[in-house]
Formats: structure tokens, C-alpha cells, sequence
């Protein structure tokens, strides 16, 4: 799946990148190599997961793992809509993929303190804007 979701998916996104003067078909397909390339990083993380477990133990990773599974849903949501402002909205730097990234990360963040606080309701936690570490006592399943 990853040897064929990976670079057809990223072949399809690059060739039809929507721009302002782009067809709705090129659009189209650009999204469809964007899920395609979802698809890739997803079945890729699920391959890895045996080799990468033991390593999410250790040090500040179960923080920044426990901070991104409370807040995975409202990531996902808003990732794109960043991707999409920052390049619509013609912001700075915004013209290839490191400026893109430049603005989606601060973007996604901003979105994560809005209205990251709505998964924890639709999750029955207490909501928070900021996800909190998990308590060390704790055991981990």
C-alpha cells in the first residue's frame, strides 16, 4: 500500500497543485493525491508502530504523544484549512512547501487553542485549551 499511495499520491498533488487559475479538475485531483498521501502516512505509522512502541517510553515522548492523541482529531481537521489559508490568503513566504509549513504548524496551533477544547467535550473530558501532561503515576497500557 505505502509503495503505491506514497509517490502516486505525491505525484498527483505536486502535478495538479490547485492554483488560483487551476481547473476544478485538477482541484480534484490534487485532493486526491492529498488522501492518497493521508493514506500512505497512515499505513506507514501502522507498520511501524511494533518498532517504534518501545521507544515511546522514554523521556519527554510520552508527554508530546499523549499531548498529540488528545488533540489528534482537531490536527486532522485543521491542518489543511491551514495549508489552504496560508496559500489563498497569499501570506509571506507561503509561495513553496517550507513556508507553507512555516504557517501551517503556528496555524494548526492556533486552531488546537480555539477549539481543541470541543474534543475534549465530544470525548467526555474536562475541556482544557491546552492538553496537560499525563499523570507519571499512571500506568501506561
Amino acid at each position: 500500500m505505502c509503495a503505491i499511495s506514497g509517490p502516486l499520491g505525491l505525484g498527483l498533488f505536486l502535478a495538479f497543485e490547485p492554483s488560483s487559475e487551476g481547473s476544478p479538475v485538477a482541484a480534484r485531483l490534487a485532493a486526491v493525491g492529498a488522501g492518497m498521501l493521508g493514506a500512505f502516512w497512515l499505513t506507514l505509522a501502522v507498520a511501524l508502530q511494533p518498532r517504534i512502541e518501545p521507544l515511546l517510553t522514554r523521556g519527554i515522548v510520552p508527554a508530546v504523544v499523549h499531548w498529540f492523541s488528545q488533540r489528534s482529531l482537531t490536527i486532522y481537521m485543521w491542518h489543511l484549512v491551514a495549508i489552504y489559508a496560508a496559500v489563498r490568503l497569499g501570506l509571506p513566504g507561503a509561495t513553496n512547501w517550507l513556508g507553507i509549513l512555516a504557517w501551517c504548524i503556528p496555524l494548526t496551533v492556533l486552531a488546537v487553542v480555539l477549539v481543541g477544547w470541543a474534543e475534549d467535550v465530544a470525548a467526555r473530558r474536562s475541556p482544557l485549551l491546552w492538553p496537560r501532561r499525563p499523570s507519571l503515576t499512571r500506568s501506561v497500557a
